[in-house]
């Protein structure tokens, strides 16, 4: 029977065996640690995407139109890059009303790792359970038959590995509803993206007398136009405005307000101040 057990090598005693013993459990403790350390390390890196590949997250908000309601089915969302084909994005799907993501709310629709240098596009597949309320009456919203594969939208953003980027799906109901003359409706979807939900300015101002419904509207000096509706207490709000020289237009049945010469700057928080309606 034997009575030695050995260490580095070397044959070992049962007294030195007991003695070296707390040292090893010392040292494995201690190395138990510094695993443990490394996994969070490694898990807190993997939220903002691997070394590989960034985090993007989409949202979708509205600027609205002439309607109670705009519901719009959407069934996926995909993305490409330049270094893959389309790749879904873990949404919710259903029916989402646009006239509820208005004045600088949005929701967002779902998340995805991406690879690759530059966001090229992004697919908006839609359902057929698109319907518009008008005057209290729901009518449905045909979407045109070759839309139906999917609305590809251009973005060529350009992407760091390891970053996070929040992209916004702005859904311009007021252009993307169309009336015909039979009295249908059409939806052919008018949607403008933008990245880093901060990176451009954001406008604020009320119009008077105060009611809600007033229609507001930003163009440029482009002709590019930015639309809204004013709340209960007659303000509004505009996100992602891209820089320029803007005219502001308000209007509420005959009554029209304007401000020209409206300077905004990139990044930006503009209150314009007050439209008088006359």
């Amino acid at each position: 029977m034997y009575s030695h057990e050995f260490w580095h090598g070397h044959c070992l005693s049962i007294g030195e065996t007991k003695k070296r013993i707390p040292m090893l459990l010392r040292r494995m403790k201690f190395l138990s640690m510094a695993i443990l350390a490394l996994t969070f390390v490694a898990c807190d890196k993997s939220n903002n995407g691997g070394p590989n590949s960034s985090k993007a997250n989409f949202y979708l908000t509205d600027a609205p139109g002439d309607f109670d309601a705009v519901n719009v089915e959407i069934e996926k969302v995909e993305v490409k890059t330049d270094a893959s084909g389309f790749t879904e994005i873990a949404i919710n799907p259903g029916v989402y009303d646009l006239l509820q993501l208005t004045n600088g709310v949005d929701t967002l629709l779902g998340e995805v790792e991406l690879t690759g240098d530059t966001l090229k596009e992004i697919r908006l597949v839609l359902g057929a359970n698109n319907t518009v309320v008008v005057d209290g009456e729901t009518k449905s919203l045909k979407v045109p038959s070759g839309q139906s594969s999917g609305l590809k939208i251009k973005v060529n953003h350009e992407i760091t590995a390891g970053l996070t980027y929040d992209f916004t799906l702005d859904f311009d109901a007021g252009q993307s509803v169309k009336e015909r003359g039979n009295g249908e409706y059409i939806l052919k979807p008018v949607i403008r993206v933008f990245s880093d939900r901060k990176q451009g300015a954001t406008v604020d101002g009320d119009v008077q007398p105060d009611s809600s419904g007033t229609s507001v509207m930003m163009i440029s000096q482009f002709n590019d136009t930015l639309s809204t509706y004013t709340d209960e207490d007659g303000s509004f709000k505009f996100k992602n405005v891209s820089e320029g020289i803007y005219t502001v237009k308000a209007q509420h049945g005959e009554m029209v307000g304007i401000k020209t010469g409206v300077a905004i700057n990139a990044n930006a928080q503009v209150d314009i101040g007050t439209i008088v309606l006359q």
